[in-house]
Formats: structure tokens, C-alpha cells, sequence
């Protein structure tokens, strides 16, 4: 964990240490530092036969290697839930990679339905790109299996679970604010759509032809059954 009143001094203290930097990651961070934050730090070793330019998130770059990394989970009390959405700009990685754009998916735990709105350094509500797309009460049994996954004792949080599920189409473009979550107006339930699947047939689609087939076909075969 670091903290500091600069991030400048924070570039340099990345720099000296063998962390990547650069001016985006001094923006990106200016406002957390200036808040107060503690930013952590991490390393993501790869293999000693592995090329250099390897590409962002894991994916596959084009001199053959990938680099992934596991699950992380930072636990801190707060008074507004938050997502940090801002990150460095990453349009060059982005033009690299030719991506345009990439899907956020946020589940978020709670004692009812929640939504998000973007804070900006005005601290100024906005309108956030993501939606809900699920929503509903958990299974006591569910909530049971997650604890277990997470390792958390039994008491944590309320004890019935909603979780509401977020997707963001997020582009790869610098955001206004992160995204702090409030309870919902609605705490209706919500649904995905069903999904349907149109299955192509060889079989003939006129009905007239499907009954022709049948008045052919049966009488030859009550012939061939009496024989």
C-alpha cells in the first residue's frame, strides 16, 4: 500500500521500483491522491522464455505470449459502494490491440436492488454508461456457497443477498468518475430476456407438400406391414 500527497512523487517512487509508468498513470492518479487514497501496487510476473510486447488483460499478443493474472480482492469500509472506474488512458494499448471496445460486468451484493451513477471530480452526478441487467433475492443456499467461495464467515452482510448485475459496453476512452451505488427507486425484480434459437430443417416448409407426403406414404405403408 502507498500513500502520498503527490503523484508525481508517486511516478517516481513506481519508476525507481521497477513499476510501469508514464504521464497517463500520473493523471489517472492526481485525483486519488489528492483524495487520499492508498494505492496498491502489483507486479505481474511472466515466464522467463516469454517475449517482450506482451498484450493487455491477458490476451494474446502477436508474438505468441499471454500474461493472466488471478482474482484480486481488496476489502475496505466506506460509506457510499464504489466501482473505481477511472484507469489510465489506454487509447494506444487500445490501437494496438485494435479493440474498440470491451464489456464490463459488475455483480453487486446488497441487502435489496441497487443502481450507479458517475461521480466526477466536481463531485457532480452523472449518468453512467452501464445498466442493470439482473436483479433479484438469492437463495439462502447460494449465499451459503458464496461466503464459502470467498472465505467469509457467515455474519458477513445482510441476511438475505440481492444481486444486481451490471454490464457496461466500456470503451476504451478515459471516464468521467467512478461509480458509486445507491439503492434503486425500483426494487422490482428484473429478467433477462429469453433467447431464442432458430434452428434451420431439411424438411419442406409448403404444408401442402409435407400433406401430399403422408397421403403417398401411408397406404404404402399399411401394404407393406399386411405383407
Amino acid at each position: 500500500m502507498l500513500e502520498t500527497k503527490s503523484a508525481a512523487a508517486l511516478v517516481d517512487w513506481l519508476k525507481k521500483n521497477g513499476y510501469a509508468y508514464s504521464p497517463e498513470i500520473q493523471a489517472w492518479a492526481k485525483p486519488y491522491v489528492e483524495g487520499g487514497w492508498k494505492i496498491t501496487a502489483l507486479k505481474v510476473a511472466k515466464s522467463h522464455n516469454a517475449k517482450s510486447n506482451i498484450a493487455m488483460d491477458g490476451a494474446q499478443s502477436k508474438s505468441g505470449t499471454s500474461v493472466a493474472a488471478a482474482a484480486l480482492r481488496l476489502t475496505f469500509k466506506t460509506d457510499r459502494p464504489l466501482f473505481p472506474d477511472r484507469e489510465p488512458d489506454s487509447k494506444s494499448f487500445a490501437e494496438t490491440l485494435q479493440a474498440k471496445h470491451r464489456l464490463l460486468r459488475i455483480y453487486f451484493l446488497a441487502e435489496g436492488r441497487y443502481e450507479g451513477r458517475c461521480q466526477g471530480d466536481l463531485s457532480k452526478d452523472h449518468a453512467w454508461s452501464g445498466k442493470a441487467v439482473w436483479a433479484g433475492q438469492l437463495r439462502p443456499q447460494d449465499r451459503t456457497k458464496v461466503l464459502d467461495l470467498l472465505k467469509l464467515p457467515e455474519t458477513t452482510g445482510p441476511a438475505q443477498w440481492w444481486l444486481t448485475e451490471f454490464e457496461d459496453d466500456w470503451a476504451y476512452q478515459s471516464a468521467p468518475g467512478d461509480v458509486y451505488f445507491a439503492p434503486a427507486s425500483s426494487q422490482d425484480a428484473i429478467k433477462r430476456p429469453p433467447i431464442i434459437v432458430h434452428v434451420s430443417s431439411s424438411w419442406p416448409k409448403d404444408i401442402m407438400v409435407c400433406t401430399l407426403a403422408v397421403v403417398v406414404g401411408v397406404p404404402v405403408w399399411r401394404r407393406l406391414r399386411r405383407r
